[in-house]
Order: structure tokens, then C-alpha cells, then sequence
């Protein structure tokens, strides 16, 4: 008598045709899933880093903004307001303007040339 390979055949010595094997689990696999991981983990942080990056560049770029807009208004108003003051008191504005011209030529000025190059000329010679 020959025996049958089936299912129902006590002598069966396969597996069901729609069962299927377990999968294997071998050190190869175990590499390429932790790899896998790794490379999941590592998509996520750069995407969180951009993320961060774009955040900060935008609260930056804004900060600048409102500051560039605070200079310019904190300008506008210390331009007008000096406008006023020298429509109100035109002699006090001329000479407050003509002391601070003095002191900034007292600041620069310039040695006496003169004195100086006739001293170094009269070593030479000597």
C-alpha cells in the first residue's frame, strides 16, 4: 500500500499548502531590522531638528523685523522732535550747534607742521 502525502493521510509528513513557514530569524535579519530602525529614527530627528531650525529662523527673522521698525519710528520721532526745538529756539540751537562744532575741531585738530618739519630738518643738517 502506498502511503499519501495529505493532509488528512495519517502518515502526513508536510505542512498544510496554506500554512506558511515562520519566518527566519537570523542575525542577517536581526541586522537589517535594527538598521531599519536606526534609519526611522534618524528621518524623525533630522524632520524634528528642521522643524526646530525653521521655528527659530522665523521668531528671528520677525524679532529683526519689529526692531528695524522700532529704530526707524524711535529715528522719525528724534528727527521731528529736534525739527520742534529748533523752530522754538532758534538763537540756543545756533550756538549749542557751534559749541559742539568747536569741540569736534578741537577734537581733529591737526599738530603745527610747521614747527615740526623745521625741527627735524634743522637735526638733519646738523
Amino acid at each position: 500500500m502506498a502511503t499519501v502525502n495529505t493532509p488528512a493521510s495519517p502518515y502526513y509528513q508536510g505542512q498544510h499548502p496554506q500554512q506558511k513557514s515562520p519566518p527566519a530569524t537570523g542575525v542577517g535579519d536581526s541586522l537589517r531590522q535594527a538598521a531599519s530602525n536606526v534609519g526611522n529614527a534618524a528621518t524623525s530627528a533630522a524632520s524634528t531638528v528642521a522643524h526646530t531650525v525653521e521655528n527659530a529662523w522665523d521668531t528671528a527673522s520677525q524679532g529683526v523685523r519689529k526692531g528695524a521698525e522700532f529704530v526707524a519710528d524711535k529715528a522719525c520721532d528724534f528727527w521731528s522732535d529736534a525739527k520742534g526745538m529748533v523752530r522754538r529756539y532758534p538763537v540756543a540751537s545756533c550756538l549749542i550747534a557751534f559749541g559742539l562744532g568747536c569741540l569736534v575741531a578741537s577734537l581733529f585738530r591737526l599738530p603745527a607742521w610747521n614747527d615740526d618739519v623745521a625741527r627735524r630738518m634743522s637735526r638733519g643738517s646738523a
